[in-house]
């Protein structure tokens, strides 16, 4: 289907969005490539066990996702070069999740097989994909130790605590030749949020006369704060609003809950503990905001929460994160529902202390029936980001975007070439500015960076 209306509204939104915020984000997995049974990944360990402590051995759970190769990659690449070919006559003839699993997704045969294999362990959860690209398994960290021939240790480094196996992951050799990546077998990540301010009802901006339907600007200081709605102005989106509104389109935004860490305290709504897992965002906060800023006679995005891996759900107590992830939710849905109002949003989430982003990325490409609108999803915005790696996870992911005509955005990050900025992510390659996953644009599909 040709890229405009509403798909159009829907990619202005997202770049909006993601020209605004970034939270940078760390993290590690692990690739097969080659036949053995045992084989090197494509991050070594040493990167973050170097000078670490071992504690002692890794007791909790732990939650892992096992990503597969695609079929007929030589054909997948001519039909991807074909969908983005103006002068083909393929040009944008997109097919569905059941044709692309039928084409290039991992046999049948193969997947169950991998399937029972991981079953005869001592699983507490398994997640299976209609696309057959990915197994995730959630096991106490003996299981999992047992499953990749590793032991896994409790490690403290720089006054940071985290597990991570101790050696590179070893598979039956059926099963390792087929593995693209391995994300989950370690926990060392490093997160910051940008806080926004949540302005809508300041003192300034209520005392204020709605400009055409539009909260006027506020100034404070020499700084004039932007809104959602005002972009519908600054770019000219009326223009757009006018011929259609995307009330019938869906998003999805990655990120992670929230966390509360401090001294144990009282709130209205719990009480809460150091560590304690809070929702990604206030429901409240966000409608609340849409009713203030955007004009009456728009339509309301609707906001729904997918929380995997037992993330906590969304609600009051989310304002109490100190991690910034609730900020940075917040924003996300925010923009984007004021610069694609009437459209459907969900924000997929796994918990704060497992940012498993590549789970993410395959559940809102195969969502289970507890969300079937998501199977409708056309755009997929990441507003976070971490040093360049290479996540084949991910490369497999983004081909089937590509074929299904699903546009995938991220932040390219908020510091430039500047090391020296205080919102440089550092680099995994000597003079690299580059951001994953912004950094993983290929000819024919990939993702689009904005910043």
């Amino acid at each position: 289907m040709p890229f405009f209306g509403n798909k159009k509204l829907i990619i202005l939104a997202f770049i909006l969005i993601l020209v605004i915020s970034v939270v940078p984000q760390i993290s590690f997995g692990y690739g097969f490539k080659g036949n053995a049974a045992q084989d090197y990944g494509a991050i070594d360990i040493s990167m973050h066990l170097n000078g670490a402590v071992l504690l002692k051995n890794y007791s909790g759970n732990m939650t892992v996702m096992v990503t597969f190769k695609l079929r007929n990659e030589t054909y997948l690449q001519n039909y991807l070069g074909n969908i983005s070919d103006p002068g083909s006559h393929y040009f944008h003839r997109y097919i569905n999740r059941s044709e692309f699993t039928d084409l290039f997704g991992p046999s049948k045969v193969f997947y169950n097989r991998a399937t029972d294999y991981l079953c005869g362990f001592n699983l507490s959860g398994m997640e299976i994909f209609q696309d057959r690209v990915s197994i995730v398994i959630t096991a106490p960290a003996r299981t999992i130790a047992s499953i990749f021939n590793s032991d896994i240790g409790l490690y403290e480094s720089d006054g940071r605590i985290f597990y991570s196996i101790e050696n590179q992951p070893s598979l039956p050799r059926w099963m390792a030749q087929n593995v693209s990546y391995i994300s989950g077998l370690d926990n060392f990540t490093e997160n910051v949020a940008y806080m926004h301010s949540n302005m809508y009802n300041s003192p300034e901006r209520e005392n204020t006369v709605p400009l055409d339907g539009y909260p006027a600007p506020v100034n404070i200081g020499n700084a004039q704060y932007i809104y959602g709605s005002d972009l519908q102005v600054a770019y000219d989106e009326q223009t757009l609003l006018n011929m259609t509104y995307p009330a019938n389109e869906v998003v999805a935004t990655i990120l992670w809950s929230g966390q509360y860490n401090g001294p144990d305290t009282s709130t209205p709504y719990g009480y809460l503990i150091n560590g304690t897992l809070l929702g990604p965002f206030d429901p409240a906060d966000i409608y609340a905001y849409y009713n203030y800023t955007l004009p009456s006679w728009e339509h309301h995005p609707k906001v729904t929460a997918v929380p995997l891996d037992g993330a906590p759900g969304p609600g009051p107590l989310a304002s109490y994160d100190t991690s910034g992830a609730v900020g940075e939710n917040t924003l996300d849905l925010e923009m984007v529902g004021s610069t694609a109002p009437g459209a459907t949003i969900f924000n997929v989430y796994t918990p704060a202390t497992n940012e498993n982003v590549d789970q993410s990325l395959a559940f809102i490409l195969n969502p289970n029936s507890s969300y079937p609108q998501l199977n409708d999803v056309k755009v997929i915005s990441n507003s976070w980001g971490g040093p360049e790696y290479n996540d084949t996870a991910w490369y497999e992911y983004l081909q089937e975007a590509q074929a299904r005509g699903i546009s995938v955005l991220a932040s390219s990050g908020d510091s430039g070439d500047n090391p020296g900025s205080s919102m440089y992510v550092q680099s995994n390659y000597p003079g690299d500015w580059l951001e994953f996953p912004s950094s993983m644009a290929y000819n024919n599909f990939g993702v689009t960076a904005v910043g």
